[in-house]
């Protein structure tokens, strides 16, 4: 493929004209938010002077000087208003520019570059294995190949790579990623909002979701909001009365009295409830607008058509709702000021009357909030995995055939390495009851295929697309065995811990049985703990069980005496990986090619090792 048609070329140079394009941008919107600083800096200072000068000599020489102080007052407001949406402005480019860096990065496989992902809460001991073995969550690992911008969704795709999905899914979500990777703009605006939203430690969804959902109190003592009403009503119908000189005492101070008695009388549970939202206020109006986004996008997509529909509750969307509760938490800040909020609770008894509106809103949205921030999440995810579409064009989507009961591969590539530098390999695992025994010497690769095959189902089941250019599997359970560690503390030596770990994988056999699945099984040196003797029946042991349950399987391995095994020779079918030694100015030097060859290895490189690391490979005399 030449240069000119080579699409992950293309698709650098594009992401890097928009970096460039959006570092202008953020420049030239930073010189003027500074203009516009001094602007307002010196507005004010005329505001002050007018009205110094204009207050002390108000007779000789004051209004001339009071009305510049008004006009100063009047360009500060608007200066400030232009201002703010410049800021926003710059803030925008500025995200947008570090979002297009973030591409190449993740193309490049800049992992420094790259900023730590969430892992999903809660997995279970075998996804935790899973995802440790295969490189899902490390600072090196799968998650930061995807444009994720919030926790939600990183946590969410998360549990989709572990989890997998059904067949429809399958297909629902490729359709979505497939529109998704096309439409640059609206990923970059969800996510530059997604991560002011990101940036603020105080933005916690989780707590609206709880207080919409918690018992709403006021709603169960109906008493108390009728005497709320009726006393706020008669106090200030006394004041008025009072006012216009028809009654001499001040009898409106018995509502007055009341109104104090009641708010101590409830002062923790209203303040249990302003303090459930308070924390998390700001992070309400950013909701909304990341909403406004998917709520305002017209789809193609079924599923993101289907996600878009469901955030309409009883009428009113999803942002409108939440603007209007962000609304209400203005209001509820007063109490921040103990001069304003005072009075306004003696006289007005104002936050019953707010806790009641809140209450009103919870009772029309509250069912409704969780849903609106799963979907925020679903569409984050989808959008991840429509950046990695884009971002590596030379991906394609895999096929999920329930006929099938073999995994084939075409020029598959291991998608944690950069696509020009990874080495293509054809391989086929199955049919059912058979597997792949991988031979090699050290460094040639064995580890690096299995990951490469593990990491690739799990985007496949997810609705990724996959680092091959062909790929059809069944339905599958993936169990692994690569890294196994001891426990001093919990009395597991080396050995136990890697018989608990094949135990897991066995049991894994059942289950994907039961759900209709194959299990897919990747062995990487298993039972080193023990003697040679001891570990070639072990292994012979468990891989015929599992051979014997109908999966399909990996297993890479020193032990060549594996192919031979009567037990395991039906269903072994043997590759390997080579290397090459070639003398160089500097003395031997030892090259892979990482490319697989049918049959056992033919060759060894432990001892010659010893030789270019400098320790004696030669017995002594």
């Amino acid at each position: 493929m030449s240069e000119v048609e080579d699409p992950r070329k293309e698709r650098k140079e594009r992401y890097l004209a928009r970096q460039v394009e959006y570092s202008a941008e953020h420049a030239r919107l930073h010189r003027r938010s500074r203009a516009l600083s001094r602007m307002r800096l010196l507005l004010f200072g005329g505001l002050v002077a007018g009205l110094t000068v204009g207050l002390w000599d108000m007779q000789a020489v004051g209004w001339p000087w009071l009305l510049a102080a008004a006009a100063c007052l009047l360009g500060f407001i608007v200066t400030a208003v232009v201002h703010g949406l410049v800021l926003e402005l710059e803030l925008r480019a500025e995200d947008m520019k570090t979002m297009c860096a973030q591409a190449l990065a993740r193309m490049e496989r800049r992992w420094s570059d790259l900023p730590d992902q969430a892992a999903p809460l809660y997995l279970s001991p075998q996804d935790e294995e899973l995802a440790e073995d295969l490189d899902l969550f490390t600072p090196r690992g799968l998650i930061k190949l995807f444009g994720l911008q919030a926790v939600d969704g990183a946590r969410l795709l998360g549990r989709w790579l572990v989890a997998g999905a059904g067949r429809r899914q399958i297909a629902d979500r490729q359709k979505a990623v497939a529109e998704l990777a096309s439409r640059w703009s609206l990923r970059a605006e969800y996510g530059h909002r997604s991560r002011r939203l990101q940036a603020d430690p105080d933005c916690r969804p989780d707590l609206l979701a709880n207080w919409a959902e918690s018992e709403r109190w006021l709603h169960s003592r109906p008493w108390l909001l009728w005497t709320a009403r009726a006393n706020t009503l008669m106090t200030l119908a006394l004041i008025g009365l009072q006012a216009g000189g028809l009654l001499q005492f001040h009898w409106w101070l018995a509502g007055v009295s009341l109104s104090v008695v009641l708010t101590f009388m409830f002062l923790g549970p209203m303040q249990r409830s302003f303090s459930a939202l308070a924390q998390g206020r700001r992070c309400f109006g950013g909701q909304a607008q990341r909403l406004e986004v998917l709520v305002e996008a017209e789809f193609e997509s079924p599923m993101l058509r289907a996600l878009k529909d469901g955030l309409a509750d009883k009428g009113k969307s999803a942002p409108k709702a939440l603007r209007a509760l962000d609304r209400l938490l203005s209001f509820a800040e007063v109490r921040l000021s103990a001069m304003a909020h005072a009075p306004l609770q003696a006289v007005l008894m104002w936050d019953f009357h707010l806790m009641q509106a809140m209450e009103s809103w919870r009772k029309r949205h509250g069912q409704g909030v969780r849903h609106w921030l799963e979907a925020m999440a679903e569409f984050e995810a989808l959008c991840a995995m429509g950046a990695l579409h884009d971002e590596q064009p030379d991906w394609s989507f895999p096929k999920l055939d329930e006929e099938s009961s073999s995994l084939k591969l075409k020029a598959l590539l291991h998608p944690l390495l950069e696509s020009d530098k990874a080495v293509a390999n054809d391989l086929e695992l199955g049919p059912a009851g058979g597997f792949l025994l991988v031979t090699g010497s050290n460094m040639s690769g064995k580890s690096t295929l299995l990951r490469a095959v593990g990491l690739n189902v799990l985007l496949a089941q997810a609705g990724a697309p996959v680092a091959a250019e062909s790929f059809s599997l069944p339905p599958l359970m993936l169990g692994t065995s690569f890294r196994i560690r001891d426990s001093v503390s919990d009395g597991v030596s080396f050995f136990l811990a890697e018989l608990k770990r094949l135990k897991s994988v066995v049991d894994r056999a059942e289950l994907a049985q039961a759900e209709s699945k194959r299990l897919l099984y990747l062995f990487d040196e298993i039972l080193l703990g023990t003697n040679v003797f001891e570990r070639q029946v072990a292994v012979q042991r468990v891989v015929g069980h599992l051979v014997e349950a109908g999966a399909l399987g990996a297993v890479a391995t020193h032990d060549l005496s594996l192919a031979d095994a009567p037990a395991l020779q039906q269903a072994c079918h043997s590759v390997h990986l080579r290397e090459q030694f070639e003398d160089g100015p500097d003395g031997t030097v030892m090259r892979f090619d990482y490319k697989l060859r049918p049959g056992v290895t033919p060759t060894t490189n432990a001892l010659k090792l010893l030789e270019l690391v400098g320790l004696p490979a030669k017995e002594s005399s």
